[in-house]
């Protein structure tokens, strides 16, 4: 029942903690012509990508499905800023202002205030 459920959507955000999931997500969003804002959290690291249609930028980052929050655990405060940089592209995409993450993925290192962003 997607279709029916982000028919009046803009905008997708993934906060699921599934790769497979996150794979299906991009599937469905691409199918619907809407941009993805995925996010993903592992210990004191994240990462952040808007994918629009057509990127499949998450084959590229998953492609060996390897899931490593298990092994990391997950701080309380690494969901909230991860979280909140994917507000931040959900408004730029919507208000078509500054630069988005498409084709790229924000790497987050809270550990060490550590920011690089890899373009694909």
């Amino acid at each position: 029942n997607y279709t029916k459920i982000l028919a009046e959507c803009d905008v997708v955000v993934d906060a699921v903690d599934s790769i497979d999931t996150k794979l299906f997500l991009q599937d469905i969003c691409e199918k619907l012509n809407l941009p993805l804002i995925h996010g993903a959290i592992g210990g004191w690291y994240g990462q952040v990508s808007t994918i629009m249609p057509g990127d499949r930028t998450l084959d590229l980052v998953y492609k060996n499905k390897k899931s490593i929050e298990k092994e990391l655990g997950n701080p309380s405060f690494t969901p909230g800023t991860v979280a909140s940089i994917q507000v931040a592209e959900v408004l730029k995409v919507l208000l078509n202002k500054g630069e988005i993450l498409s084709k790229k993925l924000l790497f987050k290192d809270l550990l060490n205030h550590d920011y690089e962003v890899l373009e694909f």
